[in-house]
């Protein structure tokens, strides 16, 4: 699968709920990075409320 692909079953899944920014469709994070599909690292610099007070992936 592409990111095309993934971006289309996330469009499903969220029915329109969330803003997409950009063609990036994201598969997991860790601390203040994010990975998209094709394992391109990112810094995190969205500042979403959740994240910035637990960061990606807590337990």
């Amino acid at each position: 699968m592409n990111t095309i692909d993934y971006a289309s079953i996330e469009e499903q899944i969220n029915g329109g709920t969330v803003t997409r920014r950009g063609d990036v469709v994201m598969t997991r994070g860790e601390g203040c990075w994010i990975w998209d599909v094709t394992g391109k690292r990112y810094l995190d610099l969205t500042s979403a409320q959740g994240v910035a007070m637990l960061g990606h992936a807590h337990p």
